[in-house]
């Protein structure tokens, strides 16, 4: 039995974050470095995506080994997060979940320098990058 459920529910969406699962702020960098890769390098692309999917079999099976197994007897003294803990891990996976859900704020700060360096990308003839707006 898990003796830190809070713990392992805030670890749970770190997780997930990392994975990539949608909702999260993991999916939307995921999703764009696949879509702007398939264009220009589609083998590597579909390699990449299906070593997403098997590291999210690693990554549930960590996390039920750590989480969900039994409690090995030297661990039995460990407490769950205390108040402070709790407070800074649940606004981190708040923040998490909220740039999952409304990304713009991250992408409105990053459009002016990354349009920047299409347009110089575009300019020296970087394979790939004809059609860059």
């Amino acid at each position: 039995m898990n003796k830190m459920p809070r713990y392992a529910a805030v670890m749970t969406i770190a997780f997930f974050a990392a994975l990539g699962l949608p909702g999260l702020s993991g999916f939307i960098s995921e999703i764009f470095s696949l879509l702007g890769a398939f264009r220009t390098f589609q083998t590597l692309t579909i390699i990449g995506a299906v070593t997403i999917v098997l590291t999210a079999g690693y990554m549930l099976w960590v996390l039920q080994r750590v989480f969900l197994g039994p409690l090995p007897e030297k661990w039995n003294g460990l407490t769950d997060m205390n108040g402070r803990e709790t407070l800074m891990l649940v606004t981190l996976a708040v923040i998490v979940i909220f740039l999952g859900i409304y990304p713009s704020p991250v992408l409105d700060l990053m459009s002016t320098s990354l349009n920047s360096l299409a347009g110089v990308l575009q300019n020296t003839g970087v394979p790939g990058m004809m059609g860059v707006h």
